[in-house]
């Protein structure tokens, strides 16, 4: 299997697990729709949770790897100047991101970051603290991708852990890892 098949096959296992246990605890009361068209899902995320009261646009990120703070995709691919998610999420509510240890079956934690406060820190911080936002590149992928990789005590405020195994945590921890 392909690192890109690799990467589909644990999105797609992080969106059943959200499907599963994370949507239905945080707003038990939603009709999970999955968007389809691929115009749709470019500005509006993967998912939309229809409540009687509001409709709510996610976009799922999942991460094979525990990193220390929200990875940001700038641009997909600089040959092709193919711009990355924070750009084109524009109805997007609510990112929803699942980081996996090595090969576990669920995720070790999952976040929801408020996207439009991501958006607005992300300036913030730039402007003010440059050195606080990391940039990296990976030749993986779709193509050479640029991520900016925010510290998660610079989100406080905007970010919230929908789930957390702490088994998985404790025995990253006791393996030498980092989270």
């Amino acid at each position: 299997m392909s690192r890109n098949e690799r990467e589909w096959a644990l999105a797609d296992r992080f969106s059943e697990f959200a499907d599963e246990y994370i949507y239905p605890s945080r707003w038990p009361r939603a009709r999970i729709e999955k968007i389809a068209d691929r115009d749709s899902q470019r500005t509006d995320g993967d998912k939309r949770l229809v409540l009687p009261e509001a409709t709510y646009c996610v976009d799922e990120k999942a991460y094979s790897t525990l990193w220390d703070g929200c990875l940001v995709e700038l641009i997909q691919d600089v040959p092709t100047k193919n711009m990355g998610w924070f750009y084109d999420l524009e109805r997007c509510d609510y990112l929803i991101c699942g980081y996996y240890i090595d090969s576990s079956p669920r995720p070790a934690v999952v976040y929801k970051v408020i996207w439009d406060e991501l958006k607005a820190r992300y300036v913030e911080l730039a402007i003010a603290k440059a050195q606080g936002i990391r940039l990296l590149h990976s030749p993986r992928g779709y193509g050479l991708t640029v991520f900016a990789k925010i510290p998660w005590g610079d989100l406080t405020g905007i970010c919230e852990t929908l789930y957390r195994d702490e088994d998985l945590m404790r025995n990253r921890y006791q393996l030498g890892g980092a989270a």
